[in-house]
């Protein structure tokens, strides 16, 4: 089942720039990991592939969590597709009612007050969403620049997997693994109906 949220992806051409910016902002930097193996999985999700990418991690409470990326050089387009507004994030979708009801499959639900909200059991996990209607021109890729993508913290990754594909998930990954700040992680990554990108995370129990 998903447990909550880990991050917002946010992917940039210059992580020293990024780092500043978020510091003077308030945000603290959990972690940061140069040069970490990028899986050939996520080529698809990508405009050019790079075996190696950058990442890091911050947190400012009640704020969602950020995971900056930067994936080299060749960066794509400008991201269009996720805005990021500190205590939510707004996804902007052809089709909000088709949109709701895969992320109401996935334990959200509407607050009443125009947000979708997970309610998760930790404070730092809960994530709210809203929509906002407006045509698909291209689909969104990780290393667009820009906010790029939700990423849920799931407990057994196969019955979620099965669950998001039944609802409407497409393009999946192939199940891929990484190490992370000490942490080892199975991943998965899809488009929602309304191509929002959409990362599951499994922590492995060692």
């Amino acid at each position: 089942m998903i447990i909550g949220l880990d991050h917002v992806a946010l992917n940039v051409p210059n992580l020293e720039e990024a780092d500043s910016s978020l510091l003077s902002q308030g945000y603290e930097k959990k972690f940061a990991v140069r040069a970490m193996k990028n899986s050939p999985a996520k080529t698809g999700l990508l405009s050019a592939y790079q075996k190696l990418h950058d990442v890091a991690y911050y947190a400012k409470p009640p704020a969602l969590p950020i995971e900056v990326t930067h994936h080299g050089t060749e960066q794509g387009s400008q991201a269009d597709a996720i805005e990021y507004m500190g205590d939510h994030a707004v996804l902007y979708v052809a089709d909000i009612e088709q949109e709701a009801a895969f992320w109401r499959s996935m334990g959200f639900a509407d607050d009443g007050q125009g947000l979708f909200v997970f309610n998760a059991m930790l404070t730092q996990w809960r994530c709210a969403l809203s929509f906002t209607e407006k045509a698909a021109t291209r689909k969104p890729l990780l290393d667009d620049e820009g906010y790029t993508c939700i990423a849920l913290l799931v407990n057994d990754m196969d019955r979620d997997i099965q669950r998001i594909e039944a609802a409407g998930a497409k393009e999946r990954t192939d199940i891929f693994e990484g190490e992370v700040n000490g942490r080892h992680l199975k991943i998965v990554m899809f488009r929602t109906p309304g191509d929002i990108l959409v990362e599951f995370i499994e922590v492995k129990r060692k």
